[in-house]
């Protein structure tokens, strides 16, 4: 009957498993219902047509047809049930499924890459290198659909790849990184020094270090520089204090980033940030009992306390310098984000064989 409708055998396997000893396992039912639905689907008149009479084969051809299926049944396996256990059909089933999430993953790192690359700035060659690089290496791993676990090494490769760059970029010398790779630091984003960026970033530094200048040209009763208000100098201290806040939280984040640090100056300096911050009130304070007169002092932001810092040292950035280091810090940001994503996709996954 399967011969004649084309059912490859589904009938005769369902009523085999039901009369055999593999009748009371979760796979007679499937094939049982698989068989039901193949014969639902015949057109109208198809079973009709497939029993009607049929020439009888001459006696030497039926000799023949017979010899012919004696030897296909002596040399082929048999198909017994239990080689198609549901263990092996869910093993199969996990493993294309944990197929089909790594590359989603690599898909989702490469989407993620080129859009990073094609909007990298042109002074941002670091980071539009490390996305190209980071957009092949997940082509490749779509092209390959490698197992699960040699796709998670590939997508903790590339988060390490980003660490280091991104630490290349913040000034750490080349002693230290090798310490930190060898140790496993660069195993792992690095949360802290991220939240530090997004908090100097957020910090308006640009505003901050223009409004310590124009002080410091106030103070020292230079021409054309106006009187501060009250006002002002809180929103200032305000600021100041903030900054000093996020930088003694994230103390941690600067260590051994000394290009980092030194680019900052005073802007990542906490304790140089607290005493701004005391200068700034002693002000308010000389302003409400003496006026704008009684603030000014030759020595601008550097008068009293504040004499125990290097004079030499700027309190402020001209505008190519503080230019620089936001773009900088900038890129540096955009660098940790496209390492996180990579060990979140490695993160995501399991590690099948």
């Amino acid at each position: 009957m399967d011969e004649r409708l084309g059912l490859a055998e589904r009938t005769a396997t369902a009523l085999a498993l039901r009369a055999g000893a593999a009748a009371d396992t979760p796979l007679a039912p499937l094939v049982e219902e698989d068989a039901r639905r193949a014969l639902a689907a015949l057109p109208p008149g198809a079973l009709r047509r497939a029993f009607l009479p049929r020439p009888r084969l001459r006696p030497w051809a039926a000799a023949a047809l017979a010899a012919l299926l004696s030897a296909a049944a002596f040399d082929a396996a048999p198909l017994r049930a239990e080689d198609l256990k549901p263990e092996d059909l869910a093993t199969a089933h996990r493993e294309k499924r944990e197929k089909e999430d790594a590359a989603k993953a690599a898909r989702r790192i490469e989407e993620a890459a080129r859009a990073v690359e094609e909007a990298a700035d042109p002074k941002e060659a670091a980071l539009r290198a490390l996305a190209a690089e980071m957009r092949r290496e997940a082509e490749r791993l779509q092209r390959q659909a490698p197992p699960p676990a040699k796709a998670m090494a590939a997508f903790q490769r590339m988060g390490e790849i980003a660490r280091e760059r991104q630490e290349m970029l913040a000034g750490m010398d080349a002693k230290t990184l090798e310490e930190w790779k060898a140790a496993g630091k660069l195993a792992e984003a690095d949360p802290d020094l991220r939240k530090l960026l997004g908090s100097l970033l957020a910090a308006d530094l640009k505003d901050m270090s223009g409004d310590l200048a124009s002080l410091d040209r106030a103070l020292k009763g230079l021409e054309g520089a106006g009187e501060w208000s009250a006002e002002s100098l809180q929103d200032l201290l305000d600021r100041v204090e903030q900054l000093a806040d996020a930088l003694e939280k994230g103390e941690g984040a600067l260590k051994g980033r000394e290009g980092l640090k030194a680019g900052l100056g005073a802007l990542g300096n906490p304790e140089l940030l607290r005493k701004i911050a005391e200068r700034l009130s002693k002000l308010m304070k000389v302003l409400q009992e003496q006026g704008w007169e009684g603030c000014k002092d030759a020595a601008g932001m550097k008068a009293g306390d504040m004499e125990d810092f290097d004079p030499g040292e700027p309190l402020s950035f001209t505008d190519e310098e503080l230019e620089a280091m936001l773009d900088r810090l900038e890129e540096m940001l955009k660098m940790a984000e496209l390492g996180q994503l990579a060990f979140c996709q490695n993160c995501g996954l399991t590690g099948g064989t």
